[in-house]
């Protein structure tokens, strides 16, 4: 069998096939009669050199298949990326926005205050920006976990405790909660979003714009709307305009001017970007462009359920289970059965009593909850209310 770069791609031989050649050749340079059997040492020398050529020819195939974007993973992926402009997202930190009471005539660099969760000594965030105090009062001030990614998070209220005397800074809560960070883009996301932008890139569709503002560092989702026509459209759009609506959490995670540069860098000439929101972009030849954008409105939503179970399961579990079958989208609807359904998922849920969905606390919906182009349904595990066979 031909092995190595062949007209078809790279066919990696078996250990099998490595030691009969070994054999073959020991036979021909010595004796045909050479006994090369599992319990001869001979035999035993054979197989482990088959081994480690075979380890070498693995190296070999996946050197090889580190230039097919198809085949290619972990870091071969990610450099394979790199070279068409789709860089990997890193994990990133949760924010919360908090409320500071402070003494008068105080300035605080980031990093400057610390707070932690309640009861959660390693759940801690610190300041984000610059905080100044004028006079004595209630001051409000972005806070950023200290560790990325989804792991860490703080409930409404529960940011409080100030573990450190710090002068001049007197308390601390938080009024909602923090937006979770994210995690690191796995290889198969990178892999799919590599090949989304690639598909759209240049062509200046509505998918297009989305897709580069999707890239921005802190953009969790993005939608662009349109209208095409003439006149007026049912969602206040001026003749041939469009608006990027972005979601980057609450407090907003992505800058401005960086939302604006994607979206001039792939927007059609000539046609206006609308939105309560706006950044700046810079053009090839140095000019600065005001460009408009839109961020999501949160329709918060709201769920309570009744669990049956024999054994009895967790409430975080299940709280958990409900997370992710919620819609991470701009526009996404919250579908009923997909919350009601995904109880199921937890081991030892046997049933529900009632599963309610709905858009104000101690909700009693059974249907789905609309959700406009310009909105996201948020739902955080405070306001998922487990009862029932549960603890």
């Amino acid at each position: 069998m031909t092995t190595g770069l062949t007209t078809t791609g790279f066919v990696r031989p078996l250990q099998a096939d490595l030691a009969a050649d070994i054999g073959a050749d020991l036979r021909g340079s010595i004796s045909d009669q050479l006994d090369l059997s599992e319990s001869s040492a001979i035999g035993n020398i054979v197989q482990i050199f088959a081994d480690q050529l075979g380890q070498g020819w693995e190296v070999l195939e996946e050197a090889v298949s580190g230039l097919d974007p198809e085949n290619a993973t972990d870091a071969r992926l990610v450099a394979l990326s790199l070279l068409t402009g789709t860089i990997r997202r890193g994990a990133t930190a949760g924010l919360v926005t908090a409320t500071l009471n402070l003494d008068a005539s105080l300035t605080f660099a980031p990093g400057d205050l610390v707070a932690h969760v309640v009861n959660d000594p390693a759940n801690r965030w610190s300041n984000r920006d610059n905080v100044t105090s004028t006079t004595s009062g209630t001051y409000s001030a972005i806070f950023i976990a200290e560790t990325t990614g989804s792991g860490q998070t703080a409930a409404a209220g529960t940011l409080t405790v100030i573990p450190s005397t710090t002068a001049g800074w007197n308390s601390i809560t938080n009024a909602a909660d923090a937006t979770v960070g994210q995690d690191q883009e796995s290889i198969e996301e990178l892999r799919a979003r590599r090949e989304a932008e690639l598909a759209l890139a240049g062509s200046g569709t509505v998918d297009a714009i989305a897709a580069d503002v999707t890239a921005v560092a802190g953009v969790i989702s993005c939608f662009v709307e349109e209208n095409i026509t003439d006149v007026v459209d049912a969602n206040g759009l001026p003749p041939h305009s469009f608006r990027a609506v972005v979601w980057d959490g609450s407090p907003a995670a992505a800058l401005d001017n960086s939302i604006a540069q994607a979206i001039y860098g792939s927007r059609p000439a000539g046609i206006p970007a609308i939105g309560a929101s706006s950044g700046n972009a810079v053009t090839a030849d140095g000019r600065v462009v005001p460009v408009a954008f839109a961020r999501a409105a949160v329709v918060t939503v709201y769920v309570s359920v009744q669990i049956v179970s024999t054994l009895g399961v967790s409430a975080a579990d299940v709280q958990n289970a409900i997370l992710a079958a919620m819609p991470t989208t701009v526009g996404g609807d919250v579908i009923y059965a997909r919350i009601a359904g995904a109880v199921f998922a937890v081991p030892g849920v046997d049933d529900y009593v009632f599963v309610h969905i709905g858009t104000a606390p101690a909700p009693s919906g059974t249907s789905n909850i609309s959700v406009s182009t310009e909105s996201i349904a948020i739902l955080t595990a405070s306001h998922i209310v487990v009862t029932g066979d549960a603890t």
